[in-house]
């Protein structure tokens, strides 16, 4: 049974019609049966589960269902909308006034949500209830990209190690191009040059290889001015060795192969 079919089933045991229930709770005629096609929100099925003195649940079709599958599509939608928005965990508990813990729970799987908590979470989250509830395959891309985000914000040395991913990434792109170009068909070599450029194989071979060294530059590049503006990061990763006590290394250390404390 769907919200709308259950909307149907509570206004025919209280023998009432649309048009009544719209009139009693102030709403535009027609609005309930917008629902045939439509999606409450958060403000409206709070409003429907006092006026019917139901549960959220009940609305829309939770009370005894699939609760593995509830816990793991909260948990994760949860995390990935509060990812979508840029907010910390922190952020979010004192936006719905609860606490820290609360929220990680949520976002663990440990913890059922209350009709309150999932209408204030959809309010703040600016997102249908039903999204927060529906099992969905690409929340879980949205998740893992919102942590690495997460931690790179939180974590200097995560960052670096993403810088790292990077570089080697593009690295490895050149170096199996170099290993691989003559056996590339000229369609393949038109799809990695980006389309059907009027030259020789040659040339686009030679074009493709430029364009794999120009990319570690620009990335190179981009590092050097990260490393300048957070140099002082940089130093306690890179710069210090703990030889009884906390020693910043000299640029001829840092320069010496043979150090032993070198990285």
């Amino acid at each position: 049974m769907n919200f709308y079919e259950r909307l149907q089933d509570l206004a025919k045991k209280q023998g009432k019609s649309f048009n009544e229930i719209e009139q009693e709770l102030g709403l535009g005629k027609n609005t309930l049966y917008s629902y045939k096609k439509n999606q409450p929100t958060a403000q409206r099925l709070r409003q429907f589960s006092e006026y019917f003195n139901v549960s959220i649940d009940y609305l829309l079709g939770r009370a005894g269902g699939n609760y593995t599958q509830y816990f793991n599509s909260v948990k994760e939608n949860v995390r990935a909308n509060r990812l979508k928005k840029g907010l910390t965990q922190k952020q979010l508990a004192k936006l719905i006034g609860t606490s820290v813990r609360d929220i990680q729970e949520i976002e663990e799987g440990t913890t059922y949500l209350t009709d309150e908590a999932l209408v204030e979470l959809s309010l703040v989250l600016e997102v249908p209830i039903e999204q927060l509830m529906v099992d969905n395959p690409e929340v879980s891309k949205t998740v893992q990209a919102g942590l690495i985000l997460e931690r790179i914000d939180t974590n200097f040395r995560y960052e670096t190690a993403v810088n790292d991913i990077n570089v080697i990434e593009l690295l490895y792109k050149k170096v199996r191009f170099e290993k691989e170009k003559d056996e590339l068909s000229d369609e393949d070599i038109d799809f990695i040059l980006g389309g059907n450029a009027e030259l020789d194989r040659d040339r686009k071979i030679e074009l493709i290889s430029f364009e794999n060294s120009q990319l570690i530059i620009n990335e190179i590049e981009r590092l050097e001015e990260k490393v300048k503006e957070k140099l002082n990061l940089y130093d306690e990763l890179f710069g210090y060795y703990q030889r009884g006590e906390s020693h910043k290394q000299t640029l001829k250390e840092l320069y010496d192969h043979k150090n032993p404390f070198k990285f």
